[in-house]
């Protein structure tokens, strides 16, 4: 500034108050030191932060211009981020303990059915008690691969399920169209509800293929000759005046899709149009004698 001058002309403050050089320097030196610790501590809560998102919690952060001031400040700005992290480390641990909860239900569920959860409740265990002594991002860390072995479990366990449901349905509707079948629904969901329960999802899946081809084969046999029959019947209803056009076109799909090899299809639609037009009851074939289970003679034979 100009020489002469005894206070500053922008702010009116007196240049004796000014600090000398070497003054400066040291503080310069001690806001450098705050400025280290400043950006740590926003970096650290930058990784609480995008660790809790995958985790679906919204941390508490630091604005952008409260963190531009932070970074450029000498100490003032610390006390605000001890409450953000504060705030951050109490939502964190707040949801932890509700994902501890449903993650354990989880877990006794595939346990029901012998599936092993040991390593994950360890690691449950692992993840709160992480987060609980400060270590925050580790511990959410762990929660993401607690979640992702869980979720993959779960997903075979409902596609063994699944399965097993499916091929229950099919020999259900296929009895409801007095069709032979080799397997009785309700003893073969018994059974194979038993292998699932033991957690052999692997043998499961290879006996429900094996049963899938067995009442396939089954119906190769039985259901031409139904279909046909069905055919005669409403050419027959037609015959007698009666509007029978929905049906003839359902039968056909229904055929179509046996034909494709969607059997479960052919059946399902098969089963609708039975329920608006039925066909009258008589034996389509006989039942194969003493085939009432899945591990039964019949498959022997």
């Amino acid at each position: 500034m100009p020489k002469g001058l005894s206070e500053c002309p922008a702010c009116g403050q007196a240049l004796s108050d000014v600090a000398a050089p070497t003054a400066a320097k040291g503080a310069g030196g001690a806001e450098n030191g705050t400025s280290t610790e400043v950006a740590e501590r926003l970096h650290l809560l930058e990784r609480w932060r995008a660790a809790a998102e995958t985790f679906g919690v919204e941390l508490p952060m630091v604005p952008r211009w409260v963190e531009a001031r932070a970074r450029q400040s000498n100490g003032e700005w610390i006390g605000f981020l001890d409450e953000v992290e504060q705030g951050a480390r109490a939502k964190t641990l707040e949801a932890l303990s509700g994902w501890e909860k449903r993650t354990l239900g989880r877990l006794q569920r595939l346990e029901s059915y012998s599936i092993d959860g040991r390593l994950e409740r360890e690691q449950v265990e692992d993840a709160v008690g992480a987060a609980r002594a400060g270590e925050i991002a580790r511990g959410l860390g762990v929660v993401q691969q607690v979640d992702r072995v869980i979720t993959l479990k779960e997903r075979h366990l409902e596609a063994a399920r699944q399965e097993l449901e499916h091929l229950t349905e099919l020999v259900r509707d296929i009895r409801a169209l007095r069709i032979s079948v080799p397997y009785e629904p309700k003893e073969l969901a018994e059974e194979l509800e038993g292998v699932l329960r033991e957690g052999r999802l692997a043998p499961l899946k290879q006996q429900l293929r094996a049963l899938r081809l067995d009442i396939v084969r089954s119906l190769r046999a039985s259901l031409p000759s139904y279909v046909a029959r069905y055919g005669e019947f409403l050419a027959a209803e037609r015959d007698h005046g009666r509007d029978v056009g929905a049906s003839i076109a359902e039968l056909a799909r229904s055929a179509k899709a046996y034909s494709d090899g969607r059997p479960e299809e052919a059946v399902r639609r098969l089963k609708l149009l039975a329920e608006d037009r039925a066909l009258p009851e008589r034996a389509t074939s006989a039942a194969r004698p003493g085939s009432v289970g899945p591990t039964g003679p019949s498959r022997t034979a």
